[in-house]
């Protein structure tokens, strides 16, 4: 019985660590979309009629709130990924409240998958 909760332990922390690197990816992506990829080029096209005034705080605005919202996925992996770090190791609050925030990402995942799939 001992050998099974420190195997589902580890899997707990593994689990964690995993949610946290897939935030930071994300940001990652998110990051190169906007610099490489085809959004770059919608933007453009958007602000092809702006003064260069109008551009320059368009980017500026654009990109702040890319960096707000980037900032706040990976802080919510990074509280799921720390939540479930801490309770495999048995040290964190015995709140399982990051499990419904995991599901909501989740749903949140699935969602922008399939909204991917259907635009192609």
């Amino acid at each position: 019985m001992q050998t099974k909760i420190r195997k589902y332990q580890n899997i707990l922390v593994c689990a964690g660590e995993g949610t946290i690197l897939f935030g930071l990816w994300g940001f990652f992506r998110v990051i190169l979309m906007f610099t490489l990829g085809e959004e770059k080029k919608m933007l453009k096209e958007a602000m092809a009629t702006f003064s260069s005034q109008e551009r320059m705080i368009s980017w500026i605005a654009v990109s702040a709130v890319i960096l707000v919202i980037g900032g706040i996925m990976v802080w919510l992996h990074l509280y799921i990924g720390l939540s479930a770090i801490r309770e495999g190791h048995g040290t964190g609050k015995r709140k399982r409240g990051f499990l419904r925030l995991a599901a909501f990402l989740v749903v949140l995942d699935f969602l922008s998958v399939s909204s991917l799939s259907y635009l192609c």
